[in-house]
């Protein structure tokens, strides 16, 4: 069984996820909306639609999740992925705690910071 990742990225109208080895090879990619008009509660259903998603894509691959990243627009702080501020296009996350919510839904480890920062690190880490 390969092991891969779940990588997240929040925007202001796609929640876009993707199954990625450890080497970058991505095994599965989508997108859900981003129900910004619902605020914090719409932003958690897509991520669980996007961990849904990819569990089921897992199965059939013979794929284990072993971790989440996720990217997200504003400023993120701590383990727990505290949103300290937050971008206009998606109002309602202010202290939110979406590393604590992330560990809960998908029982896997989990790492969140801003998405300008995360993408700057996996272009490092592995090219543009």
């Amino acid at each position: 069984m390969s092991e891969v990742g779940i990588g997240i990225d929040i925007g202001g109208t796609e929640i876009k996820y993707g199954l990625v080895t450890r080497r970058g090879e991505v095994r599965h990619a989508g997108a859900v909306a981003t129900e910004v008009a619902e605020g914090r509660e719409g932003v958690q259903l897509g991520l669980r639609q996007v961990i849904e998603r990819c569990r089921h894509h897992s199965r059939l691959k013979a794929l284990e999740i072993v971790a989440l990243g996720m990217g997200i627009p504003g400023t993120v702080t701590g383990r727990r992925g505290t949103m300290l501020m937050t971008p206009p296009q998606i109002q309602g996350l202010r202290g939110w705690e979406t590393g604590t919510y992330l560990r809960r839904i998908a029982r896997v480890p989990v790492a969140v910071d801003n998405d300008a920062t995360v993408a700057g690190l996996a272009e490092v880490r592995i090219g543009a």
